[in-house]
């Protein structure tokens, strides 16, 4: 039996664990005009100047993102869509042309390996600190610095100026849909910068028993890798939880896969199994959109 489970099965014993409810149904939270939930700005403010530390608090993010990058843009490549681009991509740079939305960006960990891809990027964070430091970090590489622009503003703020509404190819959203105070209003925001037919990449934690084991009960409480505190179990999100408000929101859900890390390899592998972490890619539906599709297939 590995070392791995021996520790998971003894820190199990010591901690309490919450039973999960018998029904599936998304929590509604109040209703308000804003995603900000101050307790955890201030959380991930104060992690801002570990961001770029591979082995600090941030270090699983650093670990998924070759993984999230390749479902990402092969999921963008299987629909073939055309971006508006000058000049024809080539395999190095597949999102030349597009314009992309990095939502929660922190301190641009996935927002830069996008701009490396070829993408226009607009990195947003409702923290001024993760913004500072991202900026900092981008202006050290000459090649993407000027493909970047990061905004101190949260997703309902951005798309309610005219300028951005259907605006964007992309929009990323991952590991922030647990964190922020009102989901509806957070997936609204992101679908209103979304064109027609626009992808949508949302990534979070399943609401189960092995996800409170492994990402609070050992990650915070025994090995203490992150503050306690920085994941609310109530806030976790089945599949099924998720894409009830994303289809509310005019999002049609494409796939689901799930994320599983091997603390052997130290690494993560795509698979079915989203019983602890996972991804999702939607798309907004319009009459439009749904126009060009059949168009597209006849």
């Amino acid at each position: 039996q590995s070392t791995w489970g021996n520790m998971q099965r003894r820190a199990f014993t010591r901690l309490h664990v919450p039973k999960l409810r018998g029904a599936c149904r998304v929590q509604v939270r109040a209703h308000s005009d804003t995603t900000v939930d101050h307790k955890e700005i201030e959380n991930f403010s104060s992690l801002s100047s570990t961001w770029w530390n591979q082995r600090g608090p941030n270090w699983a993010l650093h670990s998924m993102n070759n993984i999230r990058l390749k479902y990402i843009r092969e999921q963008v490549q299987a629909r073939n869509i055309k971006f508006t681009c000058e000049t024809k991509p080539f395999s190095g740079m597949p999102f030349r042309g597009a314009r992309v939305v990095d939502v929660g960006c922190g301190a641009g960990i996935l927002t830069e390996p996008l701009a490396r891809l070829g993408a226009q990027v607009i990195g947003l964070d409702a923290s001024l600190q993760n913004i500072n430091m991202a900026t900092a970090h981008k202006n050290i590489d000459r090649s993407i610095r000027d493909q970047i622009q990061y905004v101190h503003s949260t997703v309902e703020s951005f798309g309610s100026q005219p300028e951005n509404i259907a605006a964007f190819d992309v929009v990323c959203a991952l590991e922030i849909v647990e964190h922020v105070s009102d989901l509806n209003t957070f997936l609204k925001g992101c679908r209103t910068l979304l064109k027609p037919n626009g992808s949508l990449f949302v990534s979070t934690l399943n609401r189960t028993t092995k996800s409170y084991m492994q990402a609070i009960l050992l990650t915070e409480k025994v090995f203490r890798w992150l503050p306690e505190g920085t994941h609310n179990w109530e806030k976790f999100l089945s599949p099924v939880e998720l894409e009830e408000v994303l289809n509310q929101n005019e999002l049609s859900v494409v796939d689901v896969t799930g994320f599983v890390f091997s603390p052997l390899k130290q690494s993560w592998t795509a698979e079915r199994d989203d019983s602890m972490n996972y991804i999702v890619h939607a798309t907004h539906r319009t009459p439009e959109s749904l126009e060009q599709q059949q168009q597209h297939t006849e």
